[in-house]
């Protein structure tokens, strides 16, 4: 029973988490302010993930929230806590890449990619939760 309500308590903190790290917008409202922006920053995933390494305050005012064309070598395609979907991009961390979360509506569209591969996507900036992350994204 104790283990029950241990594992009910972490699940309710990291959607907590994830709420407050998302301002509760849904990655469909990130998503139109992609297609509606022109992109601010264009940078490989490894320059990200290097910028927030050596300073989390800087990266978020470079990144977060501006719209990004990100390029980098698939690591892996997945899906998140919430069911969503993303792809994460290599970056000089052997265990940390640069997570990359799309709509829903984008499954059909992310079972056709393949690990090793170079893409360049379209993102809003999302800032850091162990590793940086994006939001909103469509492939270019």
């Amino acid at each position: 029973m104790v283990y029950r309500n241990a594992l009910a308590a972490a699940a309710l903190t990291m959607a907590a988490l994830l709420v407050i790290a998302t301002g509760g917008d849904t990655e469909k409202d990130k998503e139109k302010k992609v297609k509606s922006s022109k992109v601010s920053v264009r940078v490989t995933a490894d320059a990200i993930y290097r910028a927030y390494k050596a300073n989390e305050v800087a990266a978020d005012n470079k990144y977060k929230g501006k719209v990004i064309a990100v390029s980098g070598i698939v690591d892996s395609i997945g899906k998140g806590f919430t069911g969503g979907p993303y792809i994460s991009l290599k970056t000089s961390s052997p265990i940390l890449g640069v997570r990359c979360y799309f709509a829903k509506s984008h499954l059909g569209e992310l079972a056709k990619i393949k690990k090793n591969t170079e893409v360049t996507l379209k993102c809003v900036g999302g800032g850091k939760i162990m590793s940086p992350i994006l939001r909103g994204c469509l492939i270019k």
